[in-house]
This record gives structure tokens, C-alpha cells and sequence, in this order.
């Protein structure tokens, strides 16, 4: 009966030495937290947290192995910013909360015409130096269709797309923003077109980019594209004969 007992305590026994109990790495001040793996609590106030500290050109040195060393945590002292590993990149984090409103602008001069294939570019794309300058088709089928490129930075967000245009004329003007992969299709992010007529500078904004609204400049290019419509009789010499007008177009953005 003894020798049973003994058997028994030596089998609860090696159980518990089996389930080791769940302890903390503690830096600082002793306290329990059975969950966590480290826990760095400061003897005082007026104590944190400071992360490696690199330079842009170190930081860009690394080359951390993907995914066993996602999530890697670096402080950036050129940029004084956090940047985290995540598949085979540099992640810059952001302060959505505080972020700065960035603006980029397209000029009517950064506007080429867009023709089909194996036709010549640049013919019949007016821009007006007048007081305010913009651009414009000349006649009807020629030059109607114009794109400028956009230059974001990476992984900037995009906020707000604002149009600023005339159009007097019965026929629409259209906008569309777009991106394009480097091996395969257009994608549309914005489509907009106008309605009614009018004499004056308008402007039309958009804040929904269905879902792309991240600058991925790893896999796309990105490109405003305007589409004129001008009357068959219509032979654009002067300003007053410009009925349809794109006078800019303005970009937020956040990094």
C-alpha cells in the first residue's frame, strides 16, 4: 500500500513539473501578468519604450526574411518616423488621426493628347495663355481625348479629386482617373461626366475611390484622362470659341 502511495505522488508530480506554470519576462517593476511574454513597466512616470534607432540608409541595409521576420519594428531618425516589416517591404506607419493634408496638381501644359495606336501625338491639343489657362480640343475627332500622368507617392492615400472646368456646350466632358499595372489593363478609379451648361469656372470633387484608393506604385501607373466632346462645326481658334474647358485638376492626398 505504501509503495502504491509512493507511485501516485511521483505520478502527480512529474504531471505538474510537466504544465510549468506561465511566467513573464519582467523589465522594470515587478507586476503579474500571466499572458504576456515580456512586460516592461517603468519604475517611473516619466519612462518609455525607445525602439531601435536607424537611418533611412540603414533601415534600407536590412533585409529581413519574409514572413518569419514580419512585423519587425524600426524608428527611421531621417524620416522620424516607425516603419514595420511586412512581405519583403518597409511599411511606413501612419497617424491617420493627425496625418497632413498633401495636395498635387496637374497644369493644363502636363496634358498630351492621347491618340490610337501608331498615330502622331500632340496635334490639335490647344492650351489658351489667357488669364486663367487651360486646355482644350480644337476641332471635332482630333484632340479630344487627352491624359496626363500623376506622380504619387508610394502608399500615399488618396483623399479627394477635384476637377476644375467649363463646360457651355450641349455634348459632355468627361474625366476618368485610372491606374494601370505594368503587364496588364486600365482599372477605372473615378468616372465622372458632366451635365448642364454654363459660362463659369466649376468644380467637381470626388472622395470614394472604390476600395483603391491606396497608391501602390509597386504594380500600377496612374493617369488622369479627359474626354472632350466638341460639336462637328465647332474649329477652336480663339479662347471664346472653347466651350469645353479643363483648367486643372487637384489631388489630397495623406502619407
Amino acid at each position: 500500500m505504501k509503495t502504491l502511495l509512493t507511485i501516485i505522488i511521483a505520478s502527480f508530480s512529474l504531471t505538474v513539473a510537466a504544465q510549468p506554470e506561465k511566467k513573464s519576462v519582467v523589465i522594470g517593476s515587478m507586476t503579474s501578468r500571466p499572458n504576456a511574454l515580456l512586460i516592461v513597466n517603468p519604475q517611473h512616470s516619466n519612462q518609455g519604450v525607445l525602439m531601435p534607432q536607424l537611418s533611412t540608409n540603414q533601415r534600407m541595409a536590412m533585409t529581413p526574411a519574409s514572413p518569419s521576420e514580419d512585423g519587425l519594428i524600426v524608428f527611421d531618425t531621417s524620416q522620424g518616423a516607425y516603419y514595420y516589416w511586412s512581405k519583403g517591404e518597409w511599411v511606413k506607419m501612419r497617424r491617420d488621426d493627425s496625418a497632413i493634408n498633401m495636395f498635387y496638381s496637374i497644369d493644363p501644359l502636363q496634358f498630351q493628347e492621347l491618340k490610337p495606336d501608331n498615330s502622331i501625338r500632340h496635334n490639335n491639343l490647344v492650351v489658351f495663355e489667357s488669364d486663367n489657362t487651360f486646355v482644350t480640343a480644337k476641332p471635332d475627332g482630333t484632340g479630344e481625348e487627352i491624359i496626363a500622368p500623376i506622380s504619387l507617392p508610394h502608399t500615399s492615400i488618396l483623399k479627394e479629386l477635384t476637377v476644375y472646368y467649363m463646360d457651355n456646350d450641349d455634348r459632355n466632358l468627361k474625366v476618368i482617373l485610372m491606374r494601370k499595372s505594368f503587364t496588364g489593363a486600365n482599372e477605372e478609379i473615378v468616372r465622372w461626366e458632366s451635365s448642364g451648361m454654363s459660362t463659369a469656372v466649376n468644380s467637381q470633387s470626388f472622395t470614394s475611390f472604390g476600395g483603391r484608393e491606396v497608391v501602390d506604385l509597386e504594380n500600377y501607373t496612374y493617369r488622369v484622362v479627359v474626354v472632350f466632346d466638341v460639336d462637328d462645326s465647332d474649329n477652336v481658334d480663339v479662347p471664346s470659341h472653347a466651350l469645353q474647358r479643363i483648367y486643372g485638376v487637384k489631388i489630397k492626398y495623406v502619407q
